[in-house]
């Protein structure tokens, strides 16, 4: 009887192939079916003593199955733009003192040649001014009374404690000059 079922139900499997649908059968009491069709078509009648079934049709929804394992992860996506520029932080603490710097200059001071003296018209001189003792020469130049026609034609460090300079008086008269020195105490 079993046989005669499968049997049976294989051949209308076969028939059924690649449709979808509910079969329909009637199913004698040998286990034979017989009338076998596939839904839109309706079945024929079953023989008396016989039962109607129906299979491959939907049926009421089973309980949720256990939640399956977790897959692998997936390949890294690519990378993203870049995001705008953030609102600028708060301000730092204030750090610490720093160590004290190296000595610097001190007892800076214009040093003069003396009273002013006369450059007579297109003439020329050269003079110097030195530091007091312990003072080293920074830079120089000349103090004049019209500076449209004094022109210096050197200005330069002798040694790092004299300044000289040479002045032209390029005017139709004379003019007072006087030779001037910076000095300071250099660490």
């Amino acid at each position: 009887m079993v046989v005669a079922l499968a049997v049976g139900l294989g051949a209308a499997l076969v028939a059924y192939g690649a449709t979808t649908g509910t079969f329909s059968a009637c199913l004698n009491k040998l286990g034979n079916l017989y009338n076998v069709t596939v839904s839109p078509t309706s079945p024929e009648s079953c023989k008396a003593g016989d039962v109607a079934v129906e299979w491959n049709g939907p049926g009421t929804a089973g309980p949720t199955g256990p939640a399956g394992p977790a897959g692998p992860a997936g390949p890294a996506g690519p990378q993203g733009p870049t995001g705008p520029t953030g609102a600028q932080g708060p301000t730092g603490a204030e750090g610490p003192t720093g160590q004290q710097g190296p000595a610097g200059v001190s007892g800076y001071e214009i040093v003069n040649s003396g009273m002013p003296f006369t450059l007579p018209a297109g003439s020329t001189v050269s003079g110097g001014v030195a530091c007091p003792i312990g003072k080293k020469v920074l830079s120089g130049g000349v103090d004049t009374s019209d500076a449209t026609v004094t022109v210096i034609t050197r200005s330069f460090a002798v040694s790092d404690t004299f300044w000289t300079v040479a002045v032209k008086n390029t005017g139709m008269g004379p003019v007072l000059i006087t030779f001037q020195a910076i000095c300071a105490f250099v660490s």
